[in-house]
C-alpha cells in the first residue's frame, strides 16, 4: 500500500468525529452516538487538531459516580464538569496528506490505535483514517 494518505481519504471518505475544545460530557457522548465512533478529534474554534478524547476516557468520567473516590483524578473527575479540554489526550499525532499509507499503518500498530486523524498545513481536520477500512481494503485485493 504505497498510495499516499489524500488519496486514500478520497477514496474511503468518512465523516469526521470533532469536539470543540469546550464540549462538555453530555456533548461528547452524544457525538460518540451520531458518528457511532470510539475516538473524538477535539479542535478549537479555528477547527484545529489540539488532541483526542477515547471512549474509555469518557466513560470513566460519565461513570464516575459508580467508583469509589479514592484517587486525587477521581475527586477531580466527581467535582468538575470535566470538557473535551480536560480529557484531551494530546500524545497521538496526525498523519499528513503526503503521508504514505505503510508508514501511518506503522504508526497505528506501533502505537495500538484504530484510528488516526489527517490534517492539513493549518493542523485542520480533513480525514480520518480507520485499521478496520485498511483492513476491508486487504480483503478485497
Amino acid at each position: 500500500m504505497s498510495e499516499r494518505i489524500d488519496r486514500w481519504i478520497a477514496r474511503t471518505p468518512r465523516p469526521i468525529p470533532t469536539v470543540d475544545v469546550d464540549a462538555d460530557v453530555d456533548a461528547m457522548l452524544a457525538r460518540l452516538r451520531e458518528f457511532a465512533a470510539r475516538d473524538l478529534w477535539v479542535v478549537d474554534d479555528e477547527q484545529r487538531y489540539l488532541g483526542h478524547v477515547g471512549y474509555f476516557s469518557l466513560a470513566r468520567v460519565a461513570l464516575g459516580e459508580h467508583r469509589p473516590i479514592r484517587t486525587r483524578r477521581a475527586i477531580f473527575d466527581r467535582l468538575t464538569g470535566a470538557c473535551a479540554r480536560d480529557l484531551l489526550d494530546r500524545h497521538i499525532h496526525p498523519a499528513r496528506p503526503s503521508d504514505p499509507v505503510d508508514a501511518v499503518i506503522h504508526q497505528m500498530l506501533s502505537e495500538r490505535l484504530e484510528s488516526l486523524p489527517v490534517v492539513d498545513d493549518e493542523r485542520r481536520v480533513i480525514g480520518v483514517l480507520h485499521l478496520d477500512d485498511i483492513l476491508a481494503d486487504l480483503e478485497r485485493e
